[in-house]
């Protein structure tokens, strides 16, 4: 039979090795975490990338929209003045 004595150094060597072994996984799960989170940096200085060129993109398509409306409203305004001047010769 155990006395006591034995069974308590066994019970805090086990305590012991369940807690290194513990350690040892949380370790590992924090390299990968690590790894994840480098892979995630990398994966947003690429899109900073992508982020700076749509922000030029973006300037030229509102330029090209202000130059398609202007012509639009010159068209329309010319369509418009040439009815209005055949209106005034048929009248």
């Amino acid at each position: 039979m155990m006395d006591l004595r034995t069974l308590g150094a066994e019970l805090r060597q086990a305590i012991s090795e369940l807690r290194a072994e513990m350690e040892r996984r949380f370790d590992g799960l924090d390299r990968r975490f690590e790894a994840i989170d480098r892979r995630f940096e990398a994966i947003d200085r690429r899109f900073e990338g992508v982020d700076r060129r749509f922000g030029g993109l973006e300037r030229q398509f509102a330029w090209l929209v202000g130059l398609m409306v202007t012509g639009f409203v010159a068209v329309i305004g010319t369509v418009a003045s040439a009815f209005w001047g055949v209106l005034q010769v048929v009248r």
